[in-house]
């Protein structure tokens, strides 16, 4: 933190005609941490591996399945003497079952059974069942689950780019508050050296009015240049003072004013290069687009029947001998059942159906919307960008030029003032002409930075056009 009226270590004079300040060093490092650490941008990853979560919980539906059920059945209840029942029956049973469904819209089931009887004697029973299902209706082939899954890959994918352009613009927001950090250390660095002019000054315009070269009046004015210029530095310590705060929220541990270097125009900050087909925004949009075209047609698929057609063969054996159910009960044997069913289920007038459909090609049509407009107002927003950059090039060389001239000015009038051919208001007038001009070159070179962050940000490339990947 600048504390007003300090030292400031490794002052930089910024208006040379060549500029060697590293201000740009800082930054891709400070942005890496940003991006590791920031709450915000953590969020916006968790929210993408969500997103994938519920991709693979779809596809998970498909992996094989295990079921084991267990029962004990001690039957001493009194039956109706007009029923044959068998009483005192004690009843045990397993049952193991293996099951997988597949992405074509069958399920395959193995299933085991062991039963054991105990009455008046003892007696086993095992039974082994496989059966298969296919829909042939809505799910033929597996079309409305891969519409499902593509649904949710679809989804996965927007929300990978949405939380993309949003850590990005979060990215751009914490380099302009850096930049702007940059800005106002740079600006206080000038009016530290004005002060430091003033002070030369007053010390000069003393001599001269004792040794009665200069009224009064010049010696009164040159102090109250000296204290508006020491008003301009606390106020320029407190709006970095302030960025550097701003700065603690965005990397959320303290920053000390030694991590900000003062701004300057540098070789590097070339136009970003990239393709408005990787606008991020875009691919949000097209992705999500995609989306709804599967959410459509799993609708229409809604408006066909549920048709399964089933097959299943089952053998059992009955034995005294428990070994014997097993080995004679076991698929293969001739003591057999052989199953094949039909099963259709259709709703009658198709009303949920129906408003599912409408409520699907609404969203289909607006996100197709959205989606084809974007490419117009890319290509508007690039061309107004680059127009921008055109034109701050444009006062960044004008203000290059102004910035000679004002200084020549000032030595001039300086000189002119020493020799007793001008007053001091000429001075001061040419003093506040350099530091308004110099002040103008900065907040060219700021606004030309914020506009190269706003143009990678179209392509999709701030993260590598900021840290250098």
């Amino acid at each position: 933190m600048i504390t007003v009226g300090g030292p400031l270590k490794n002052l930089l004079y910024l208006f040379t005609a060549v500029f060697l300040s590293n201000s740009w060093s800082a930054l891709p490092d400070l942005s890496k941490e940003f991006l590791a650490k920031n709450s915000g941008v953590f969020q916006e990853k968790v929210k993408t591996e969500i997103s994938n979560i519920e991709k693979d919980i779809i596809l998970a539906q498909s992996t094989w399945g295990l079921s084991y059920d267990y029962f004990n059945n001690d039957n001493n209840l009194e039956n109706s003497s007009t029923t044959f029942t068998v009483t005192g029956l004690k009843t045990t049973g397993h049952s193991l079952g293996l099951s997988k469904k597949f992405g074509w819209g069958g399920e395959l089931s193995l299933t085991n059974n062991a039963y054991s009887y105990e009455s008046t004697s003892k007696s086993y029973q095992f039974n082994q069942k496989i059966a298969y299902e296919q829909n042939l209706g809505k799910d033929l082939f597996g079309r409305q689950f891969r519409s499902t899954v593509n649904q949710y890959q679809h989804l996965a994918n927007q929300q990978k780019f949405s939380s993309k352009n949003s850590i990005q613009g979060k990215l751009k927001t914490f380099a302009l508050v850096y930049t702007q950090a940059q800005l106002q250390k740079s600006l206080y660095d000038l009016q530290l050296e004005a002060q430091k002019r003033a002070e030369r000054r007053l010390s000069l315009i003393k001599k001269k009015v004792r040794d009665g070269l200069r009224e009064k009046v010049d010696l009164l004015q040159s102090q109250t240049d000296l204290l508006n210029q020491k008003e301009q530095v606390q106020s320029a310590a407190i709006s970095f003072n302030n960025q550097l705060e701003s700065l603690v929220s965005y990397l959320e541990r303290p920053v000390t004013d030694a991590e900000v270097k003062t701004l300057a125009l540098e070789s590097w900050e070339k136009l970003p290069e990239g393709d408005l087909e990787n606008n991020l925004s875009k691919k949000s949009l097209s992705a999500f687009y995609k989306a709804n075209q599967n959410a459509y047609e799993s609708a229409e698929l809604d408006y066909l029947p549920a048709v399964t057609l089933s097959g299943s063969v089952k053998n059992n054996d009955y034995n005294a001998t428990q070994g014997e159910t097993f080995s004679e009960g076991k698929l293969g044997g001739d003591k057999k059942e052989v199953t094949i069913g039909l099963n259709l289920t259709w709703a009658l007038g198709l009303e949920k159906e129906k408003l599912e459909k409408a409520k699907a090609r609404l969203n289909l049509e607006s996100s197709k919307k959205l989606l084809d407009g974007t490419d117009n107002t890319l290509i508007k927003t690039e061309d107004i960008f680059k127009k921008k950059l055109e034109q701050l090039n444009k006062n960044i060389e004008f203000s290059k030029s102004r910035l000679v001239l004002a200084e020549n000015t000032l030595k001039e009038y300086t000189k002119l003032y020493n020799r007793g051919r001008s007053d001091l208001d000429q001075v001061i007038r040419a003093e506040e002409s350099l530091i308004n001009t110099q002040v103008s070159h900065l907040r060219y070179i700021a606004n030309r930075r914020e506009v190269l962050f706003d143009l990678s940000s179209l392509y999709g490339t701030l993260e590598d056009y900021i840290t250098g990947k």
